[in-house]
């Protein structure tokens, strides 16, 4: 169970550190878009999907790092106002009841798509360039499987939490985020 953990939870850092330089990489497409169309009236037809396809990318692959981090949004106003027990057992609770089959629809309904795309050699069509579709459906694939590993680890740490007080290799985990 630790290894599971300690592998997920690695897989998601690292990943969630490596896709902020993607970051970088949109900027720059960005600005030479905007130099290009604005200074010189040049269009570059790859630019607005490349930036599209860049954005999509950061968002799906950080999900399970904001897991990782629990940054994802939740109403703390109510949330704040049950104890440590009560929060972790909603937590469980809402993920069985609401986060894995939803999950579920969303991960197949993504799998067909980003299968279609790859047998059938599907091209976005948002622009004039036409790039495959199937690496940008797949790397959506890639960060909902990475989001559910780390829903799965932290469920595992909550009923760990529940049964014996505290969460496994909390240490180690905190020593990776300092």
């Amino acid at each position: 169970m630790r290894t599971y953990l300690r592998v997920v939870d690695n897989a998601n850092e690292w990943l969630g550190q490596a896709t902020k330089w993607l970051l970088v990489v949109l900027v720059l497409v960005v600005f030479y878009d905007i130099i290009l169309r604005y200074a010189f009236s040049i269009g570059v037809p790859w630019a607005y999907e490349s930036a599209q396809m860049l954005g999509a990318s950061i968002n799906v692959l950080g999900w399970g790092y904001v897991r990782l981090h629990r940054s994802h949004i939740r109403i703390d106003v109510i949330y704040n106002k049950f104890s440590v027990k009560n929060r972790t057992i909603l937590d469980v609770v809402l993920t069985f009841v609401l986060f894995f089959p939803v999950f579920f629809v969303f991960l197949y309904t993504c799998m067909k798509w980003a299968i279609f795309a790859w047998i059938n050699n599907e091209s976005m069509i948002m622009s004039h360039w036409y790039p495959p579709a199937a690496l940008m459906r797949t790397i959506v694939v890639i960060g909902l499987i990475l989001l559910f590993l780390q829903f799965v680890a932290e469920t595992i740490r909550d009923i760990y939490f529940l049964k014996y007080g505290r969460r496994p290799h909390e240490q180690e985990v905190m020593e990776a985020e300092i």
